[in-house]
């Protein structure tokens, strides 16, 4: 019996052939949205400059006002103060009144790039990062004028771009704080940046392979040195235990340079503290970070 000539064609239901285009096209247009967020065109990404003041008087108001100061009772104290204008009390207040016990300005970036809800994430935690609240402070600076030991605790704040390409964004933040009266200061560094890709902050522990974060405790512990050798010499581990016992550096946040990732240690010795840089430089150390995270710091 002849059976005829065997069809080795395959035949496509129609509503299979509908629901594959519909998957690849779906494929393609998230291939094409996650491109548009991530790989963010840098020269679409503009930063302004904005300025931060925040000024604390003391008891500016009266519901503000430390009765325990002066020994008194605060019922007691308001009976009397209702009662008789030319109290001692009142005048101390008044002139305690015109003192300024903290002063805070702060230089800091605003970021504008496609991405709407990215902009949001960066700027919202920078402020929240460098300690700015729009409840307390303003973009208003006051004329003032103290000297000696009517100076005020200050405290000033401003930032550097270190590294823009279309993955990473990174700042650092320097600090100078003044603790009042000319006795003493400290100076601090933050680190931040912003993986444009993941909507996150970076951290080390996103750069680093895992086996080399003893590397980087000894990488920092040799620069350490050079950099502060009174820290070890004279003071060592009674202010600074943590040199002296390993601790892991994968938590640190880190700024990206030119030259390689840079992570700071908050430091105290004597009557002096500060953050000490240290730099992880990509032509001696490049065997410690992963892969994909050079051939993005390499791109633009």
């Amino acid at each position: 019996m002849y059976l005829g000539k065997f069809n080795m064609g395959i035949i496509i239901n129609p509503k299979d052939k509908a629901r594959t285009f519909k998957m690849i096209r779906v494929f393609f247009l998230f291939l094409l949205c996650s491109n548009v967020y991530g790989q963010i065109d840098t020269s679409k990404i503009s930063i302004t400059n904005r300025t931060y003041y925040e000024y604390t008087f003391s008891n500016q108001d009266e519901d503000e006002y430390d009765y325990d100061d002066y020994g008194y009772d605060e019922d007691e104290y308001e009976v009397e103060y209702e009662n008789d204008s030319d109290n001692e009390l009142e005048q101390d207040q008044a002139n305690y009144d015109s003192v300024l016990l903290d002063l805070k300005e702060i230089f800091y970036p605003i970021v504008k790039t496609p991405n709407k809800t990215l902009d949001k994430f960066i700027n919202n935690t920078i402020k929240d990062r460098i300690g700015i609240n729009e409840f307390k402070g303003s973009s208003e600076k006051l004329t003032l004028n103290f000297e000696g030991v009517d100076r005020p605790s200050e405290f000033y704040m401003t930032y550097v771009l270190n590294f823009k390409n279309s993955r990473y964004l990174s700042f650092t933040f320097s600090t100078d704080e003044y603790s009042g009266g000319g006795s003493g200061s400290a100076h601090d560094q933050i680190a931040l940046t912003f993986d444009l890709v993941k909507s996150k902050t970076l951290l080390l522990k996103d750069i680093v392979k895992d086996q080399y974060d003893t590397d980087v405790y000894n990488i920092s512990i040799t620069q350490l040195k050079k950099a502060v050798p009174t820290l070890f010499g004279e003071y060592g581990e009674i202010d600074n235990p943590q040199l002296f016992h390993f601790v892991s550096t994968l938590n640190f946040p880190v700024a990206i340079k030119k030259e390689g990732v840079v992570i700071y240690w908050n430091l105290n010795w004597g009557a002096r503290s500060a953050a000490e840089e240290v730099i992880i430089r990509f032509d001696q150390y490049s065997h410690i970070f992963k892969n994909d995270f050079l051939k993005t710091v390499k791109s633009k």
